[in-house]
């Protein structure tokens, strides 16, 4: 072997933004905990476009003049567009905190099927303890 070739040094690490950086795999509990979250935020947010088109009998103790049904219509708008973004923001691992909280939004604001979706989101999120 000549100096000429020269040989890879095996023992850098790979730099954070490097698109080479090996990334290690999400567990399936994490994946499946972020796709729940997103369905419990669509499901929060058919929940609260409903209530605001059809002016569904949705009980709330302020008057302020404005309807009852759109004022909590808007706000499970609201919860649902938090926890879409909370469950694109776990499948990145960006924020897991942000997926729990859109998990627990979903639970609220999605009936009862944003609230079981919700609720196995949340289930998932704790046995994907190690990718917290």
């Amino acid at each position: 072997m000549s100096n000429d070739e020269q040989q890879p040094n095996t023992n850098e690490s790979p730099k954070p933004f490097d698109p080479t950086a090996k990334i290690p795999p999400r567990s399936y509990f994490l994946t499946l905990g972020g796709d729940l979250t997103i369905g419990a935020g669509v499901a929060s947010f058919a929940n609260g476009t409903y209530a605001m088109l059809t002016g569904t009998d949705v009980t709330l103790a302020a008057d302020i003049g404005v309807t009852k049904e759109a004022i909590c219509g808007f706000i499970f708008v609201l919860f649902g567009i938090v926890s879409i973004a909370g469950g694109i923001a776990a499948l990145k691992r960006m924020h897991i905190s942000l997926g729990l909280a859109g998990a627990a939004l979903g639970m609220m604001g999605g009936g009862l099927v944003g609230f079981w979706l919700g609720l196995i989101a949340l289930v998932m999120f704790a046995l994907s303890h190690e990718d917290l």
